[in-house]
């Protein structure tokens, strides 16, 4: 679940994710490589009420690299 997405002057992309099950709540940073299209799939997921399934370098740790980010009605 995405709960908010911000950029930075220097052109990264933060994305706060919630695990649908309650496990964790923090941010996540977009993979350098696709932070443009991450950014626009988080955007899509807020104005059209989806969810998104994600992949993770590590969901335990604040900050940790977003791999892979689809929205979904699911």
């Amino acid at each position: 679940v995405w709960d908010a997405v911000s950029s930075s002057d220097d052109g990264e992309v933060w994305i706060t994710l919630e695990d649908s099950e309650g496990e964790f709540s923090r941010w996540f940073k977009a993979d350098d490589r696709h932070r443009k299209e991450f950014l626009a799939a988080a955007l899509t997921a807020m104005s059209a009420g989806l969810r998104v399934l994600v992949e993770l370098e590590d969901k335990d740790q604040d900050f940790s690299r977003i791999i892979r980010l689809y929205a979904t009605r699911r």
